[in-house]
This record gives C-alpha cells, sequence and structure tokens, in this order.
C-alpha cells in the first residue's frame, strides 16, 4: 500500500540490502534493516524515500509490522540461560575477548600489589 501512494520512489526492506546485512563497533552482528526480528525499539525496519517529509510520513502510517513480544530478560543470567531467548544467531554474548602477555603467573608473583575485581551488568533481583 505504501509503495503505490503517489509521490513515494521507493520503500526498502531488508531484502533490498545488496549482500550481508550486517554492521556494528565491534562485528557487523547488526543488521541494517531487521530480517525476522527487532531487538529494541529503535531497530529499522524499513527506509521510505518520498517527494516529501509528508508524503513519507503517510507512507508509514499505511505499513502494518506485526510484532510478537519477545520474554522480558533483565540479568546477565538469564540472557545465558540455555532456555533464554536468543537475540543473535551465535547467542546472546555480543563480544568475548582475551588479552595476555607474558606468563600471568610470573607477573603476580613479581607485583608489589596485586588486585582482583569483579565487575557484572545487567539488573540485580
Amino acid at each position: 500500500m505504501a509503495r503505490e501512494l503517489p509521490g513515494v520512489e521507493a520503500v526498502l526492506t531488508w531484502k533490498d540490502v545488496p549482500g550481508h546485512n550486517g554492521f556494528g563497533i565491534i562485528g557487523d552482528n547488526w543488521p541494517v534493516l531487521c530480517e525476522d526480528r527487532v531487538r529494541f525499539r529503535g531497530d529499522t525496519i524499513a527506509i521510505v524515500a518520498a517527494v516529501d517529509k509528508e508524503t513519507a510520513e503517510l507512507a508509514v502510517s499505511l505499513m502494518e509490522v506485526v510484532y510478537r513480544p519477545l520474554p522480558t530478560v533483565t540479568t546477565s543470567a538469564e540472557a545465558l540461560a540455555p532456555a533464554a531467548v536468543r537475540l543473535h544467531e551465535q547467542g546472546n554474548i555480543m563480544h568475548s575477548m582475551s588479552l595476555s602477555h607474558g606468563d600471568i603467573r610470573e607477573g603476580m608473583a613479581a607485583a608489589e600489589l596485586f588486585r582482583k575485581n569483579t565487575k557484572e551488568v545487567g539488573n540485580k533481583k
């Protein structure tokens, strides 16, 4: 319906993205245009090109999107549970890495001061 509106030049979806439909700061695991799921309210599902802003807004209002809400996950423990809804194909860990240089045990033994910290991200219930 939106595509047929006079003044609408194009309506693009994930099907119109040539090649890999992804980008990101750490990896290209974020879709340019969502295909099968929306992960947050700001995700883009379509692009409308029209002769003016009013026509584009009218075209958007004519589009119908059906959302099936996913279960709410509020802690990292819930996100990492085996039965958790997967936000990405590979799971719910966006990025993981390990850095090391030299022999860690030797370095700790030679250190004047050694501090160990644990950081957790997410809400605690």
